[in-house]
């Protein structure tokens, strides 16, 4: 499909949170006139999708039976601030759900964790 032209700043203020249904100024882009191309570079350099932030926390305790066995306990937790990662907005130009964000990115997903044992002979 032939790029929109772009007639606006399609900044929009606010966190990632409220910009969902609307993560980009929609209205800051038109559709050319027929067989010309638009204005709009392929990128636009200071936008981004939305970035990910992740917390990982390990806690281990070493319990000695003798001086080369011992026991590890570990509690080990993944995302630990359960914050999610969402997915870059639709951006076809001229669909209904164009500059939404409808999904979450794939990698971390909820909090997660795990408590292990394990011994060192």
């Amino acid at each position: 499909m032939q790029r929109p032209n772009l007639i606006g700043d399609p900044r929009m203020p606010g966190s990632v949170e409220d910009r969902l249904n609307n993560y980009f100024n929609v209205n800051a882009f038109s559709r050319p006139a027929p067989d010309t191309f638009g204005n709009m570079p392929r990128t636009l350099p200071n936008y981004r999708s939305p970035g990910i932030r992740n917390a990982d926390m390990a806690i281990f305790k070493n319990i000695a039976l003798t001086e080369m066995r011992y026991f590890q306990l570990r509690l080990e937790a993944y995302n630990v601030t359960n914050t999610p990662t969402f997915a870059t907005p639709h951006m076809t130009y001229g669909a209904s759900n164009f500059g939404v964000i409808d999904a979450y990115a794939g990698g971390r997903g909820p909090r997660e964790m795990q408590v292990a044992v394990k011994f060192y002979f």
